[in-house]
């Protein structure tokens, strides 16, 4: 894994001028990112690096520029929220950023950040508890992969099987992580189960939409996981009920449920007569 080698960045960037009109543009870009792959196990510590240089970025201008202390503190305190926020996220080489945060606190000398900084150790510890059991289902996932990879080129009949081994892997990290509560978490490791077995894991499709209907209820990213269910298992009858509905959630108009509604039944949907029942039954729900 590359991201091994990565660094905590503790030096101080060079003044840069123009940067004032564009820094909440660049914050809610990095926050995005974030948002989207910082709970990554492996990878999600680059988007946290790259936010915190950033925010050090910041910190180190308002220093040179001899600003009020309250903005250079609060400055400091937007570079301590991104060592904060990351410890409580499962993410692997964590110790890393712990070290570097604690550099950091004394750098700063703000005695607040000191005595946040103690209180971090705890929740950093229990954060670590929670990636150690996150690696043992990412050793079986990786496992598992590497035997779709074999160079003699099984027979199809055991391509199948070794696929489907892939994915349950999948399904039960995820059943694991349900029962953590961490919702961000659960959509990362979902959204990168569904990229890895597109459109061979229909049970995780099902998964993440199910998932996503719950927790996001009418928010149009639910709307579009579940589109993008049905594009690669066009197939299963169960993501087309969630896409239905979904579409109700969001407010979509008569015509656009209806249009959802005849589009699944003229899919070859498995499961036999029932399976189109369930659809009208759904539509008239």
């Amino acid at each position: 894994d590359s991201d091994e080698s990565d660094e905590e960045d503790e030096e101080e960037d060079e003044e840069d001028d123009d940067g004032d009109q564009n820094d909440e543009t660049s914050r809610g870009l990095f926050q995005r990112a974030i948002a989207a792959v910082g709970a990554h196990y492996a990878l999600g510590q680059r988007p946290w690096r790259m936010y915190r240089a950033f925010e050090r970025q910041l910190w180190s201008r308002a220093k040179r520029r001899k600003l009020p202390q309250n903005e250079v503190f609060l400055c400091a305190g937007r570079v301590f929220k991104t060592y904060r926020d990351q410890l409580t996220v499962p993410l692997k080489g964590n110790e890393r950023a712990l070290e570097s945060m604690r550099r950091f606190v004394a750098a700063s000398d703000i005695e607040q950040l000191q005595a946040q900084a103690a209180e971090l150790n705890d929740l950093h510890g229990q954060a670590l508890k929670l990636r150690l059991q996150c690696e043992a289902h990412e050793v079986a996932l990786a496992t598992t992969a590497s035997a779709l990879l074999t160079p003699e080129g099984p027979a199809a009949s055991e391509r199948k099987e070794r696929r489907k081994t892939h994915e349950d892997a999948w399904l039960s990290y995820i059943s694991w992580l349900q029962t953590t509560g961490n919702v961000p978490l659960i959509l990362c490791v979902l959204e990168r189960g569904v990229a890895v077995c597109r459109h061979t894991g229909s049970k995780l499709w099902l998964n993440y939409c199910t998932f996503a209907a719950q927790q996001l209820r009418d928010s149009p990213l639910a709307l579009r996981i579940s589109k993008r269910g049905l594009r690669n298992c066009p197939w299963e009858v169960d993501l087309h009920l969630v896409h239905i509905r979904a579409l109700e959630r969001t407010g979509s108009d008569p015509k656009t449920i209806d249009e959802a509604k005849e589009a699944a039944l003229r899919s070859p949907l498995c499961g036999g007569p029932e399976a189109y029942r369930d659809v009208l039954l759904a539509f008239c729900d």
